[in-house]
C-alpha cells in the first residue's frame, strides 16, 4: 500500500484489435504523464464474443514520488512498429516496442 494510503484503480474495455491493445498501454503513460500515477495492470484477459475480441483490464498504483521511483529512461509512447499480439499455449504473447 502507498504511503500516503492514496491508491488508484482503473479500468477498460477495449476492442481488442492491435490498435485497441496498444491505446491500454499508451493509456498508462498518460496516467503517467498527465495524472503522475504510476499504475501496473493487475488483470487483463483477452475474450472472444462474436467472432471478435475485447481486451479488459484493471490497472492499479499509487501517485508518482520523485524521491521513491528512480525513472532510468521516461517513457513517451508506444510504437505500432513491431507491435504483435498472438494466442500462445493458452494464453497471449505480445511485444512491444516504446519510445524513449
Amino acid at each position: 500500500m502507498p504511503r500516503d494510503n492514496a491508491f488508484h484503480l482503473r479500468s477498460a474495455s477495449l476492442n481488442a484489435c492491435q490498435d485497441g491493445r496498444a491505446f491500454f498501454l499508451q493509456e498508462l503513460i498518460y496516467f503517467k504523464d498527465a495524472e503522475r500515477l504510476l499504475l501496473r495492470a493487475r488483470d487483463a484477459r483477452i475474450e472472444e464474443r462474436d467472432e471478435k475480441y475485447f481486451l479488459k483490464a484493471e490497472a492499479a498504483g499509487e501517485p508518482l514520488d520523485a524521491a521513491r521511483h528512480h525513472q532510468r529512461a521516461d517513457v513517451k509512447a508506444v510504437t505500432l512498429h513491431g507491435f504483435s499480439v498472438e494466442k500462445d499455449d493458452g494464453g497471449w504473447k505480445a511485444r512491444v516496442l516504446l519510445d524513449i
